[in-house]
């Protein structure tokens, strides 16, 4: 089975379509220095997006041996997962978002907007197309701590760094472990980790 997910170690040579191809993606996590599984564009929660993801292996070995190695998608069983009681009881996430790559298709303000939706879950960043972006888009993404990237002549780079990691108003909520199972279950059924 041929694999689409890439590491952002990874990155190599970049097509012209950079801005939604496997490498250019890659490549666009490793300038923001995001180490991870780079997944290529899908549709979650309504909007397309590229996840980053940290692994943990031996997360996921724990749960084979209990025999739960498959993504918990109900949300009052998640709830009860997500107790800091229960942490020592319950399997551990296997899947951590590390950020989310949002490819600015004719639009940087539509791509603005989706990372706006995702910074309550993690680092967020836009991948242009063009080499430059306009001084609103530069300051709209700064304002929101969006970073932005841009794929030109064969490369990505970083254009302006955003924040590290989810708003600081966010917190660990039950969505943030359904979203990890989702992702989870996308990582097993690619055969990327066994089941």
């Amino acid at each position: 089975m041929t694999s689409h997910y890439t590491s952002a170690a990874a990155a190599g040579t970049l097509s012209p379509g950079a801005v939604t191809d496997p490498a250019g993606l890659a490549a666009a996590a490793a300038v923001l220095d995001w180490p991870g599984l780079v997944l290529p564009i899908m549709r979650l929660l309504g909007t397309r997006v590229a996840p980053v993801l940290t692994v943990d292996t031996a997360a996921h070995d724990r749960r084979r041996q209990r025999g739960i190695a498959t993504p918990m998608l109900d949300a009052d069983t998640l709830a009860v997962w997500e107790w800091p009681q229960a942490a020592d009881a319950c399997p551990p996430s296997v899947v951590r978002l590390r950020g989310v790559l949002v490819p600015a298709g004719r639009s940087w303000a539509t791509a603005a907007a989706t990372a706006r939706r995702w910074a309550g879950f993690g680092a967020t960043a836009i991948v242009l197309p063009a080499d430059q972006p306009s001084e609103l888009c530069r300051l709209e993404c700064g304002y929101a701590g969006i970073a932005i990237t841009a794929a030109a002549d064969g490369e990505v780079r970083l254009v302006a760094p955003g924040r590290p990691g989810r708003s600081g108003q966010a917190r660990r909520r039950t969505l943030d472990r359904w979203l990890e199972e989702r992702l989870y279950g996308r990582l097993l059924s690619a055969g990327v980790l066994a089941a």
